[in-house]
């Protein structure tokens, strides 16, 4: 089955609603591990334009400091390395509790849906 016909049955499953039985189908574990597969396909593939992209931006910012190469539609801009301050909350915790316990905060997360790959056991 080629990447097209994956994906217009993917998408006609997305069209519709999802029940809990779907999701325990063997046919949704396939079209979702055939999305997984072109989606990492087309990553994987992404990555290396963005590399060769980056051949061409980073040479012309050490030649002339130019950052920016672009079209019509995207701006492709090298961002030079740079160094940021950070606190190391376990030694700050370990050595001055007392004032981690002052600055510590606490913040909400929200909900989200993990999703895993379980291993096949190989027989």
């Amino acid at each position: 089955m080629n990447d097209l016909t994956i994906i217009n049955k993917v998408t006609a499953l997305a069209e519709k609603p999802i029940t809990k039985e779907i999701i325990e189908s063997d046919d949704f574990a396939e079209k979702y591990a055939s999305l997984k597969e072109i989606l990492d396909n087309l990553t994987a593939i992404k990555k290396t334009i963005e590399e060769k992209i980056g051949e061409v931006v980073v040479p012309l910012y050490a030649e002339d400091g130019t950052t920016t190469v672009g079209n019509s539609k995207y701006n492709f801009t090298y961002v030079a390395p740079t160094t940021s301050l950070t606190v190391d909350s376990a030694k700050l915790k370990k050595e001055f509790p007392d004032v981690y316990k002052q600055c510590v905060k606490t913040s909400q997360r929200k909900a989200s849906l993990r999703i895993t790959e379980k291993k096949v056991a190989e027989e």
